[in-house]
């Protein structure tokens, strides 16, 4: 698997449902995001401040961190469906092998985060993917 550069434009979009009316909500910008390696494990944003990278570039593995701000969704609201839309600029590589997605357990800064300093995840829920983007 090779690095997939991608532009920072991301969109989530939640249908919620709080008795039993449902309403969307669309939150297109995250509030921090950030990309770490491990071939520069003590390093912050390597692919600089406008890109994100995901999976293999070379002997390197890349992994984004990317935080939304929910307090628009009201407490004790059930989150029916959800949906992530990503947007390629650029791709290095050829896309193979599936794309993972975690759920951070624990917060982290965007600006310090780094390989070696990655906050905890939890597999529970992570979602798998083959369906590159394009």
């Amino acid at each position: 698997m090779n690095n997939r550069i991608i532009l920072l434009t991301l969109l989530l979009c939640l249908s919620l449902s709080s008795s039993s009316l449902a309403t969307e909500y669309t939150i297109q910008q995250p509030i921090k995001d950030a990309c770490v390696c491990d071939c520069q494990p003590n390093a912050n944003n390597v692919l600089g401040p406008d890109f994100l990278g995901q999976g293999r570039y070379g002997v390197c593995y890349t992994r984004t961190f990317i935080q939304w701000d929910l307090s628009a969704i009201p407490a004790g609201a059930t989150i029916t469906s959800a949906e992530f839309r990503i947007y390629v600029a650029d791709f290095h590589g050829s896309p193979n092998g599936e794309m993972a997605y975690y759920r951070v357990t624990e917060d982290w800064d965007e600006t310090t985060v780094t390989y070696l300093g990655m906050p905890a995840y939890t597999t529970d829920g992570a979602v798998f993917t083959a369906n590159w983007p394009s």
